[in-house]
């Protein structure tokens, strides 16, 4: 007698879906450009002279936030440190002595002003001189520097130096 037996094998397959988690912040930017150029030099100019010596530019901004823009004379970002009280004036500088500044005697009796749209803002006060909103923004620009006749002039290679620091704050809550 013979038995017969009937394996049969079952394969029982489970599929899942399968899942990966992607996670990704951006990173809040701005920035801020000038044009043409950075560096700007009134040349000689007779004190009193009307209109006073001025430069027209743009500022063009790019943030992914709303955004302000503030103007700076930080003393401590020069090499060697600008003197204090000179906030937002012009001192005379030596470049043939390594760079070197003269006393804070020798500053402009003036500030910097900087005016935008139809405002004017003294360069002493780090004034906000812009904002807006996320995106590509132009704001144009105008620097002048009344020279008066009890400011010093120049002597062999010195000439007046200020350096403005346009600073770009976003909106971040």
């Amino acid at each position: 007698m013979a038995i017969l037996a009937a394996c049969e094998l079952v394969s029982i397959a489970s599929a899942e879906d399968a899942a990966i988690e992607i996670n990704g912040k951006i990173s809040a930017v701005i920035e801020i450009d000038i044009n043409p150029t950075p560096l700007w030099d009134f040349g000689y100019v007779d004190p009193g002279a009307s209109p006073a010596p001025s430069r027209d530019d743009i500022l063009t901004i790019k943030s992914n936030k709303a955004w302000t823009v503030t103007a700076k004379d930080i003393l401590s970002s020069y090499t060697p440190v600008k003197p204090a009280g000179t906030q937002g004036k012009m001192v005379q500088y030596r470049p043939l002595t390594v760079g070197a500044w003269l006393t804070p005697t020798s500053a402009l009796t003036d500030t910097v002003k900087i005016k935008n749209g139809g405002t004017t803002y003294d360069l002493a006060s780090d004034p906000q001189i812009a904002s807006g909103p996320k995106g590509e923004s132009q704001a144009p620009i105008t620097l002048s520097q009344q020279i008066r006749f009890t400011d010093d002039p120049t002597t062999s290679s010195n000439y007046y130096r200020i350096i403005v620091t346009f600073v770009g704050a976003q909106d971040i809550i």
